[in-house]
C-alpha cells in the first residue's frame, strides 16, 4: 500500500505546527511556511509521481469499463466514484504541491513540475462549495446528455436524439423549417433548461479560480498557454508570454484568416445557398445557422453538395471505393498504423491490438460512440493505450481513425516523462497532431496512389457556374478538395475561437448574466457572420448550453489552436519532406525526415513551454496563420473570381454597408420574426395567427455525448496541464456521444461542428409572456410585452400600441398600458384596471375571430397595407389633411393587426399551450414591429405641433412615444424573454406545511396560496408560506430583474426620458395644461398625506387586535407581522375582518344564496347586467354571451384564471352588436359576484367608447388615464356592496323578484331596460370546451379587493339561505348591542355600518400605502439604474416607513427580491393606476350619488335604478380618451379643475375615523410607528473567511495526522464506509468532474 502523502512531510510539518502553536506571532506569511529544500521535493515529486499513475490508472480503468458497457449501473456508479476519488487526490496534491516554495528552485524541471502541479483547480473550494459545483456540471450535462426531440413530420414521435438523428436532419434535409425545427428545439431542451445552473456554476467556478491565485477561471484556463520568465530565459529566448498577449496572437492570427479567406469562404456559400433556398438568404447579412449542415454552424462539410465549385467533378467521398475494394475495421486500423510506422513512429502495442473496442456490433456491449484515445497512465512502465470507437466503413471514420492514432502516438512519444509532463505542449497540439495526419491522408495522391481508393461518383454540373477560364481537371479536383477542406476547417475556426472569447468574458464579467444570449449572438454575428433563424433571441435561452463543451465545462481555444498550428506543423514537415508542389498537395507518408522533427517534439510533452515546441515543429514561436493562406491559395484566387464576377459583397453586416451596396429584397432578408412560416400573421386577417412553432413539445436533442463516461478528470477547469490520457478525436460531425473528457488520458478530437443557429426566442415566455396589446382590460400582461406597439401616449410606455379597448390591450393612450389586477388573488389589491395593454400576448388565432380578409398563416402579408410607406417623402410634413389621411391608414391597419393579435392572445388565455403561446407571443412582435415602422413613417414625420385640428393633434400627441418598442430587435426580443421568464416564476408552487418534502404536482400555486393566507390562523404556517412563496417567486427574478432595470431605462433614455419610471408616467401627462410628471407625483404624494391619517388609525387598531390574537406579537410592536393581514402581499386586509370587526353584529354575505340558488355561472352575470340596464348602459351583446370564458375548463386543458375584460376593435358592427367577452373562472360567492361587476364595468367602458366608429381611432379607444378604467368598476363595485344592494340581491334569487328598493334610491328611477341576454341555457351561453382558458387581459386587481366580502369561511353573516339572514345588518341595532368590550361609549352609528365600514376600509384604505408605494420604489429603482444592488432593503425601508408592515424574519438586502413576489412587478405591469383608481371611485361615486337624488349617508349610496346618474356615467365613458382625463374629470365632477381629491373617500368613512378615533383614545393607542427601522429586519449577506485560515486548517490537519496516526486511519476507514453507505446519487453518465485532462470532441 503506497503511503499517505502527507507522511512525506511530516518532518517539515511538525515544527511548523509547533511555531503555529507556539504562537501567531511566529507565522509572518507564506514564506515562513514554505518547503525549500529541493531534495525534499524531489523526493516528494517522486512518491506524487507514481501516485499520479497509480491513481490515474485507477480512475481511466473504471471509465474505460463504464464508456464500454454503459448499460451496467454498477460500472456507471464505479466510473463516477472513480472520477470523484482522482478528483479529491488531485486536490490533495495540489494542496500539498503549493507548500513548496518552487519559484526559488534551482532546477527548471523541477520548478516547472510544481508550477502546474501546485494548482487545485476546482479542488480548491470548501467541501460543500466542491459538492455543489460538481451536482451542477453533473445536472447541466445530464440536460445535454438525455435531451431528445420531437419529428418534425411526426410529433407523436419524441426520441430524436442528438447522433444519429438530429444530425442526420441537419445533415441532410433541405426543408427550411424540418431544420429550423430540429435547430431551435435542440436549444429549448438543452441550453434553455441550464441558464441559471449555469450562472451559478460560473460564480463557483470562479471562486475556485480566486482560491488558486487567479482572477478568475478563463485566467486559470490560460494558465497553460502562459511562459514565465524563467522558463522564458531558458527555452525561448527570453520571450515570455502572458495571458493577454496569449489572446491578442488569437485575435491577430484569426484577423489574419478572417479576412483573408474565411469572408470570402462565407460570402460564397451564402451565395450558393442562395439558390438552395430562394428568398431566405440575405445576400449581405450573417447566414442563417440552420441551414449550414450542423448543428453549431462550427463544420460545414454537410453542404459541400450545394457549394463545390465543380460538382460534375469525382466525389471525395472514397466509401464506394472502400467498400468495393473490400476494406474492413481492421483494415482502416492497419493502414493508419502504416502510416505512423512509414514515417519513423511507434506501432501499436499487443494491449492496444487486444484490449481496444473498435467494433460496437463485434464487442456486443453498447459503447459510447464518440471516438476517443485512452492512455492508461502507466507511464515508462506499461504500453497499454487504447481507443474506443463505433467504426463503419467509410471515409469519415477513416480520416478519425488515422486522428486518433495520432493521439496514441503522442501518448507513446511521451510516455517517460513525469506525470505532469505526460501531455501536450499546450492542450491544441494534442488535437493538431490527429488532424496533421489527416491533411496528408485526406489528399487525393494518398487516397489514390497509397490506399488504392478511387471516386467515381459524378454529378452534374452546376448550370449557373460563373465564367471561368479553362481549368484542367486536376485544378478542379483540388479546387473541390480545398473547398471540401475549408468547409471543414476554416469554416471551424470562428466559433473555436469565439466559444471561449465568450466564456472569458463571462469569466471575467464583461458579460453579465443578463446578456449571456445576448452576447454570445454579438459574437457569433460579428465573427462568424450566423445568425439565428428567427432573428434576435431572447434571455430566456442559452444557446452557448446546446454546445457540450459549455455544460461539460471543457475549454475550447485548444481547437482553435489546433486549427492554426496543425498547417504550421504541415507546411514545416513537407519542406522537411522536400515537396515542392503547392502545400495542399503534399503527403508526408513514408518519410522519416518529417517523422523524426515529428517525434522529437511529440516526446517533450509539456516539458517545455509551448513556443519552444512550436518554433521545432511550426518553423516559428507564435501561431502563424500564413501556412493557412498558402494551403488555400488556389481556393482564395478562385473565390475572388467568383464573387466579382457575381457581384457579390464579401462579408457581411458593415462590411456591405455602402451606399451603392444591393438592397436586399424583402424575400431575401433573413425571415424576420414575420417572414416566418411561423411569424405572426398577417395583419389582414383575423383568424390568422402566427403560426404555432412546430415543435412545442419537442425535447432538445440529446448532447453530444450523453452516453459519456463520468467527466473527465482535468479536461474542464482542472490545471493547466492538459490531462495526460484521453484525447477526443475531433467529433465528427455526427458524434453526439462526446462523453465528458476521460481523466487523463484520453484526446477527443474536436468533433466536427454541425450547424446551427439559434432561433430567436419566443418573445416571452410561456404563459405569461407579455401580452400583445390586445384588449383586456384587466389581465396583468406585463407592459413590455406589448413592446409591440409603443404605447399610446398615456399609456405606459411598454404598453403594445394603444388599443384602448381591452384592458390587457395594447395600452390605450393613457390607460391600458398596465392595467390588469393583480394575477394573485382576488382579494388583491384594487380592482382590475379596465384596459391593460399588458394583457398576455395574443395566443394564436381564435375560431371565433372576425373573418380575415386574406387570412394566411403564413409569413406576414407584404400587400400594400402592411409594406407601403404612409408618409412618402414628398409630402409636406406640415400639410394637415396629409397627416389626417396618413394617421387614418396608419389606425385602420393598426386597428386590423390588433384586433387579430386579440383574437390569437384571447384563444391563448383560453387554452394554454405552448402552440398558442408561441402564436401569441409572435403576434404580439409583429404588432410591435409594424407599428414601429408606421410610427417611422408618420408619426415622427409629419410637424405635428402646429396643426389646428386638436383632436388630430392629440392623436399625433398621444403617440409621440414609442415606449419599448424603441428598442432594437436584438433588445426588444431580450426584454421579452426577461420579462415572461420572470412570469413564468408564478407557475411556482410551495409545498404545504405539512408535507414540505412534497411532489410538485402536490405543491399549492399561488391560487391556492392566496385561499390559505386568507383563512389559515396559524402564525408558524402563515410564517412559512409567506417565506416560501418569496423563495420560488421573487428571489430567482432578482438577476433579471436588473437586466429588465437597464433595458427599460435604455428603452425611456432612446424616447428622451430620464429614466423608465418618467416614461411609465407620461399617459397622466397633459401637454396643453402643461402638465407633467413631477406634477402628477406632487398630487400622489399630496393623496397619500390626504389620507395618511385614517390609514394611520386603522393600522394601530389592526395591530391591537392582532396582538390580542396572537401571543407571538410583541407588546411592544409598533408594526404588524406582514403575513398575518390575511393576504400574500399585505396589500389588502379583509379577510382578517373575523378577528378585527368592530362588533359581533353580522352584515350581509351572500355566499350561501349563490352557492343554492345559482345553477349556472351565466346567471350571476345576467344579475350584473340588470344592474347597468338598470341606469340605462347597456346590455352585453350575443358574441358575449356565446363566446366569453364563465367557468374554468375541464381538465386537461387550463385557461388563465385571472378575470378580465375583452375589447375586440370590432370597428364593422354597432355596440350592441359589438365583439366584447369577459374571461373569469367563476365561483359562486359574494367575492366573485362583485368582481363580475367590476369586470361588466370594464366592458361598458369599452363598449361606449367604441362609438361612433369615424370619431374613435384606436388611440382614443381607452380610459381617460390608465387609472380611470379601474375606476368604473370600482365605482360600480360601491353600490353593489351596499347592505341595502345585496338584500336586494337576495331577495332575487330568493323571491324571483327585484321587488325592494332602499331609502337611497332617487326617486327619479327608471324601470330596468326589458332587454335581458340571450338565453343563457347551457346550449347557447356556455363556452363551448376549447374556450375554457383563462388569459388575462383586463385583469382584476380590484374588483375582488373592494367586494366587501371575505375570501375567510369565517365570514360575518353564518345565516342560512333566508334573504332575512342577509338583512340581519338592518340599520337597527343598537349601540349596547354586542358591541366590541373595548367600546365604552357609545357611537351616533349603527353598529352594523361600522363593521361594514371596518370591511370596506380594509380593502380600500388599507390598499393605498401599498399601491402609493409599489410604483414609487420602482421609479426610484429605475432613476438609480442599478447603481444600489440592496434592492430588497430598499423595498422594506418603504413598507416600513410608509406602511408599518415588517416581514416575519429578518431578510437578506440583496440577495433576497421580495418585491417580486407580487405579480406586477415581474409582469412589468405599472401600479400607481390602482392607487389612482382608489381615489377616483369615491369621487365618482359620490358625483352619481347626488345626481340620483341621494340623501344620507354616502356609504349607503347605490345608483341601481337610476338613469340620471347612468346617463351622467355614460357621457363620461363615452370620451375615452379623446380628451385630457384632468378636463374628463373636471367636467364629470362639475368642478371644472378636475383635481384628484381624497375628500369623498374621507367623506365616505368618517363615521369609522369617528370610531377608530374614539377607540384608540379609549384605549390610549397612539397612530403611527417608528420610522427608520429596516437594519432591524436586515440580515448581513457578508461571510468572510480569512486568508489564512485554509493554511491554519491545513497544518492543524497535518499535526493531528501525525498525533494521532492510529486514529487517523481507523477514523477514515470508518468514514470511507459511512460515505459509501450514506453516498449521494451517483453522478450522472457523462458528468464531467474536470478530473484529468481529456481531450473532449469540438
Amino acid at each position: 500500500m503506497t503511503r499517505p502523502l502527507l507522511a512525506l512531510l511530516l518532518p517539515r510539518l511538525l515544527p511548523l505546527a509547533g511555531l503555529l502553536l507556539g504562537g501567531a506571532a511566529a507565522v509572518k506569511g507564506p514564506s515562513a511556511r514554505l518547503i525549500t529544500d529541493e531534495l525534499q521535493a524531489e523526493e516528494f515529486m517522486k512518491e506524487l509521481d507514481a501516485r499520479f499513475s497509480h491513481e490515474c490508472n485507477l480512475e481511466m480503468t473504471a471509465r474505460w469499463d463504464y464508456i464500454t458497457d454503459v448499460t451496467d449501473p454498477n460500472k456507471e456508479d464505479a466510473a463516477n466514484d472513480a472520477a470523484v476519488r482522482y478528483l479529491s487526490f488531485k486536490g490533495e496534491a495540489a494542496a500539498n504541491s503549493s507548500l513548496f516554495g518552487y519559484e526559488s528552485f534551482s532546477d527548471d524541471e523541477l520548478y516547472r513540475r510544481f508550477r502546474f502541479l501546485a494548482k487545485k483547480g476546482p479542488g480548491a473550494l470548501g467541501q460543500q462549495d466542491l459538492e455543489e459545483y460538481k451536482l451542477l456540471q453533473a445536472g447541466m450535462e445530464t440536460i445535454y446528455s438525455t435531451a431528445t426531440i420531437c419529428d418534425y413530420h411526426d410529433d407523436t414521435q419524441c426520441d430524436l436524439t442528438l447522433e444519429p438523428d438530429i444530425e442526420l436532419i441537419l445533415a441532410t434535409s433541405t426543408n427550411w423549417e424540418e431544420l429550423r425545427h430540429a435547430w431551435v428545439e435542440w436549444r429549448e431542451n438543452t441550453g434553455k433548461l441550464m441558464r441559471d445552473d449555469f450562472i451559478r456554476f460560473v460564480e463557483l467556478s470562479n471562486k475556485a479560480a480566486t482560491l488558486d491565485g487567479f482572477d478568475n477561471t478563463g485566467s486559470y484556463w490560460l494558465n497553460g498557454y502562459t511562459v514565465t520568465q524563467r522558463e522564458a530565459d531558458k527555452y525561448t529566448g527570453g520571450q515570455p508570454l502572458d495571458q493577454q498577449q496569449f489572446k491578442a496572437m488569437a485575435e491577430e492570427a484569426w484577423q489574419t484568416v478572417s479576412e483573408g479567406l474565411y469572408k470570402k469562404l462565407h460570402s460564397y456559400v451564402r451565395m450558393r445557398l442562395s439558390d438552395v433556398y430562394p428568398g431566405q438568404v440575405d445576400p449581405t447579412g450573417p447566414i442563417p445557422a440552420h441551414i449550414l449542415g450542423n448543428m453549431w454552424a462550427q463544420d460545414w462539410s454537410n453542404i459541400a453538395r450545394h457549394v463545390m465549385p465543380f460538382p460534375e467533378m469525382p466525389s471525395f467521398d472514397v466509401t464506394e471505393s472502400m467498400v468495393k475494394n473490400g476494406w474492413d475495421i481492421q483494415r482502416m486500423f492497419d493502414s493508419a498504423e502504416d502510416f505512423f510506422t512509414s514515417i519513423g513512429l511507434f506501432p501499436m502495442t499487443p494491449t492496444f491490438w487486444g484490449k481496444s473496442v473498435l467494433n460496437q456490433t463485434a464487442w456486443g456491449r453498447t459503447i459510447v460512440c464518440h471516438a476517443s484515445a485512452e492512455d492508461f497512465c502507466l507511464g515508462p512502465d506499461g504500453e497499454d493505450y487504447r481507443i474506443k470507437m463505433c467504426t463503419e466503413v467509410n471515409m469519415v471514420d477513416l480520416v478519425t481513425v488515422h486522428h486518433e492514432m495520432g493521439h496514441i502516438e503522442y501518448f507513446m512519444a511521451y510516455k517517460n516523462l513525469p506525470h505532469v509532463f505526460r501531455e501536450s505542449a499546450n492542450p491544441g497540439f494534442h488535437e493538431a497532431i490527429g488532424d496533421l495526419i489527416s491533411l496528408s491522408v485526406s489528399t487525393p495522391t494518398h487516397l489514390e496512389d497509397v490506399l488504392g481508393l478511387t471516386p467515381t461518383r459524378r454529378s452534374r454540373p452546376r448550370d449557373d457556374s460563373s465564367e471561368e477560364k479553362e481549368l484542367s481537371d486536376e485544378e478542379k479536383r483540388d479546387l473541390n478538395f480545398l473547398m471540401k477542406m475549408a468547409l471543414e476547417k476554416i469554416a471551424f475556426l470562428p466559433f473555436g475561437y469565439l466559444i471561449d472569447k465568450y466564456r472569458w468574458g463571462v469569466f471575467d464579467g464583461s458579460i453579465g448574466s443578463e446578456d449571456l444570449n445576448g452576447a454570445w449572438w454579438q459574437l457569433r454575428e460579428a465573427l462568424q457572420g450566423v445568425a439565428p433563424p428567427d432573428g434576435a433571441r431572447g434571455e430566456e435561452f442559452f444557446d452557448p448550453g446546446a454546445k457540450y463543451h459549455v455544460p461539460a465545462n471543457v475549454p475550447y481555444i485548444r481547437y482553435f489552436v489546433s486549427f492554426i498550428v496543425q498547417f504550421q506543423f504541415h507546411q514545416r514537415l513537407c519542406q522537411a519532406a522536400g515537396h515542392t508542389g503547392p502545400l495542399h498537395t503534399c503527403d508526408i507518408y513514408n518519410n522519416a525526415d518529417a517523422g523524426q522533427i515529428l517525434r522529437s517534439a511529440l516526446e517533450r510533452g509539456f516539458s517545455q513551454p509551448w513556443p519552444a515546441v512550436l518554433q521545432e515543429l511550426g518553423g516559428s514561436s507564435a501561431m502563424d496563420p500564413q501556412a493557412i493562406i498558402a494551403y488555400f491559395d488556389p481556393l482564395i484566387q478562385h473565390l475572388d473570381q467568383e464573387l466579382a464576377s457575381a457581384g457579390q459583397c464579401v462579408g457581411w453586416g458593415a462590411d456591405c454597408d455602402t451606399g451603392d451596396e444591393v438592397e436586399a429584397s424583402s424575400t431575401d432578408a433573413p425571415p424576420p420574426p414575420e417572414s416566418s412560416t411561423d411569424a405572426p400573421p398577417p395583419p389582414q386577417s383575423s383568424t390568422d395567427a402566427p403560426p404555432p412553432p412546430q415543435s412545442s413539445t419537442d425535447a432538445p436533442p440529446p448532447p453530444e455525448s450523453s452516453t459519456d463516461a463520468p467527466p473527465p478528470p482535468q479536461s474542464s477547469t482542472d490545471a493547466p496541464p492538459p490531462p495526460q490520457s484521453s484525447t477526443d478525436a475531433p467529433p465528427p460531425p455526427q458524434s453526439s456521444t462526446d462523453a465528458p473528457p476521460p481523466p487523463q488520458s484520453s484526446t477527443d478530437a474536436p468533433p466536427p461542428p454541425q450547424s446551427s443557429t439559434d432561433a430567436p426566442p419566443p418573445p416571452e415566455s410561456s404563459t405569461d409572456a407579455p401580452p400583445p396589446p390586445q384588449s383586456s382590460t384587466d389581465a396583468p400582461p406585463p407592459p413590455e410585452s406589448s413592446t409591440v406597439a409603443p404605447p399610446p401616449p398615456q399609456s405606459p410606455p411598454d404598453a403594445p400600441p394603444p388599443p384602448q379597448s381591452s384592458t390587457d390591450a395594447p395600452p390605450p393612450p393613457q390607460s391600458s398600458t398596465d392595467a390588469p389586477p393583480p394575477p394573485e388573488s382576488s382579494t388583491d389589491a384594487p380592482p382590475p384596471p379596465q384596459s391593460s395593454t399588458d394583457a398576455p400576448p395574443p395566443p394564436q388565432s381564435s375560431t371565433d375571430a372576425p373573418p380575415p380578409s386574406e387570412s394566411s398563416t403564413s409569413a406576414p402579408s407584404t400587400d400594400d397595407s402592411t409594406t407601403t410607406t404612409l408618409a412618402p417623402t414628398t409630402v409636406d410634413p406640415n400639410d394637415e389633411e396629409s397627416a389626417r389621411l396618413a394617421l387614418q391608414q396608419m389606425n385602420d391597419e393598426m386597428t386590423e393587426l390588433i384586433r387579430n393579435a386579440t383574437f390569437i392572445d384571447w384563444e391563448y388565455s383560453i387554452d394554454v399551450t405552448d402552440e398558442n403561446e408561441e402564436a401569441s407571443n409572435a403576434a404580439s412582435l409583429m404588432v410591435g414591429q409594424r407599428y414601429k415602422e408606421l410610427h417611422a413613417e408618420v408619426i415622427e414625420y409629419f410637424n405635428y405641433e402646429g396643426f389646428e385640428d386638436e383632436s388630430l393633434k392629440r392623436q399625433f400627441e398621444m403617440q409621440k412615444t414609442l415606449g419599448t418598442a424603441k428598442l432594437d430587435d436584438e433588445d426588444m426580443a431580450q426584454l421579452i424573454a426577461i420579462v415572461s421568464g420572470m412570469t413564468t416564476t408564478f407557475t411556482s408552487v410551495v409545498c404545504p406545511y405539512d408535507n414540505q418534502e412534497c411532489e410538485e404536482v402536490d405543491g399549492l400555486n399561488s391560487d391556492a396560496l392566496e385561499t390559505v393566507m386568507a383563512v389559515n390562523r396559524d402564525y408558524e404556517e402563515l410564517k412559512y408560506y409567506w417565506e416560501e412563496w418569496r423563495e420560488v417567486s421573487g428571489k430567482p427574478i432578482k438577476e433579471n430583474y436588473t437586466k429588465y432595470i437597464t433595458l427599460q431605462n435604455k428603452a425611456a433614455e432612446l424616447n428622451e426620458f430620464d429614466d423608465a419610471g418618467l416614461m411609465w408616467l407620461e399617459p397622466y401627462n397633459i401637454l396643453s395644461e402643461n402638465y407633467t410628471q413631477d406634477d402628477f407625483k406632487q398630487d400622489i404624494e399630496d393623496l397619500w398625506n390626504q389620507t395618511q391619517g385614517l390609514y394611520q388609525k386603522l393600522h394601530a387598531y389592526v395591530l391591537y387586535k392582532l396582538k390580542d390574537y396572537y401571543e407571538e406579537i410583541d407588546s411592544d410592536a409598533d408594526v404588524i407581522p406582514a403575513h398575518l393581514v390575511g393576504n400574500m402581499w399585505g396589500q389588502s386586509w379583509e379577510n382578517i375582518y373575523d378577528i378585527v370587526k368592530p362588533y359581533d353584529t353580522p352584515i350581509p354575505n351572500l355566499d350561501a344564496i349563490l352557492e343554492e340558488n345559482i345553477d349556472r355561472e351565466e346567471e350571476m352575470f345576467e344579475l350584473a347586467q340588470q344592474f347597468f340596464t338598470s341606469i340605462n348602459l347597456f346590455p352585453m351583446t350575443e358574441d358575449f354571451w356565446n363566446n366569453s370564458l364563465f367557468r374554468e375548463p375541464e381538465a386537461p386543458r387550463k385557461a388563465i384564471c385571472h378575470a378580465s375584460a375583452w375589447d375586440f376593435y370590432d370597428t364593422v358592427n354597432p355596440q350592441e352588436e359589438g365583439r366584447f367577452r369577459i374571461k373569469m373562472c367563476t365561483n359562486k360567492n359574494q367575492e366573485d359576484f362583485i368582481v363580475i361587476h367590476h369586470e361588466m364595468g370594464h366592458t361598458q367602458y369599452q363598449m361606449a367608447y367604441s362609438e361612433p366608429i369615424e370619431d374613435r381611432p384606436l388611440v382614443f379607444r381607452d380610459g381617460a388615464n390608465p387609472g380611470f378604467h379601474e375606476a368604473i368598476g370600482d365605482t360600480i363595485a360601491l353600490s353593489v356592496t351596499t347592505p341595502a344592494h345585496l338584500q336586494l340581491i337576495a331577495d332575487r334569487l330568493t323571491n324571483g323578484t327585484y321587488s325592494l328598493t332602499t331609502a337611497a334610491m332617487s326617486s327619479t328611477t327608471a324601470e330596468p331596460p326589458s332587454s335581458s341576454p340571450p338565453d343563457s341555457s347551457s346550449s347557447s351561453a356556455q363556452p363551448p370546451p376549447d374556450r375554457f382558458l383563462t388569459a388575462a387581459n383586463e385583469e382584476d386587481q380590484g374588483a375582488r379587493a373592494s367586494s366587501s366580502s371575505s375570501t375567510s369561511s369565517a365570514a360575518v353573516s353564518s345565516s342560512s339561505t333566508s334573504s332575512s339572514a342577509v338583512s340581519e345588518s338592518s340599520s337597527e341595532a343598537s349601540a349596547d348591542t354586542t358591541e366590541a368590550p373595548e367600546t365604552t361609549t357609545e357611537m351616533p352609528y349603527p353598529e352594523e355600518d361600522i363593521n361594514f365600514l371596518m370591511k370596506t376600509a380594509l380593502a380600500k384604505v388599507a390598499f393605498l400605502p401599498y399601491a402609493y408605494i409599489l410604483d414609487k420604489y420602482r421609479w426610484e429603482v429605475f432613476a438609480d439604474n442599478n447603481e444600489n444592488g440592496e434592492l430588497n432593503k430598499l423595498w422594506w425601508e418603504k413598507r416600513l416607513d410608509v406602511q408599518g408592515l415588517a416581514p416575519p424574519s429578518p431578510r437578506f438586502p440583496s440577495s433576497d427580491f421580495d418585491v417580486g413576489a407580487k405579480y406586477h412587478v415581474p409582469t412589468s405591469v405599472p401600479y400607481i393606476r390602482y392607487f389612482v383608481a382608489h381615489i377616483l371611485q369615491f369621487q365618482f361615486h359620490a358625483r352619481l350619488c347626488n345626481i340620483s337624488g341621494f340623501e344620507g349617508n354616502i356609504y349607503n349610496c347605490s345608483i341601481y335604478n337610476s338613469t340620471a346618474a347612468g346617463d351622467h356615467l355614460r357621457d363620461l365613458l363615452q370620451k375615452g380618451a379623446s380628451e385630457p382625463w384632468k378636463k374628463q374629470l373636471g367636467d364629470f365632477l362639475g368642478t371644472g379643475n378636475g383635481n384628484m381629491d381624497a375628500s369623498a373617500l374621507l367623506d365616505y368613512f368618517q363615521p369609522l375615523d369617528d370610531f377608530l378615533t374614539k377607540f384608540l383614545s379609549d384605549n390610549d393607542i397612539t397612530p403611527g410607528w417608528r420610522q427608520g427601522q429596516v437594519e432591524s429586519y436586515t440580515l448581513d449577506e457578508r461571510v468572510e473567511i480569512p486568508a489564512t485560515v485554509p493554511i491554519v486548517v491545513g497544518i492543524v490537519l497535518a499535526v493531528m495526522v501525525v498525533v494521532v496516526i492510529v486514529a487517523y486511519f481507523v477514523g477514515r476507514s470508518r468514514q470511507k464506509k459511512k460515505a459509501k453507505k450514506n453516498k449521494t446519487p451517483a453522478q450522472t453518465p457523462g458528468e464531467n468532474i474536470e478530473l484529468g485532462q481529456q481531450k473532449t470532441d469540438l
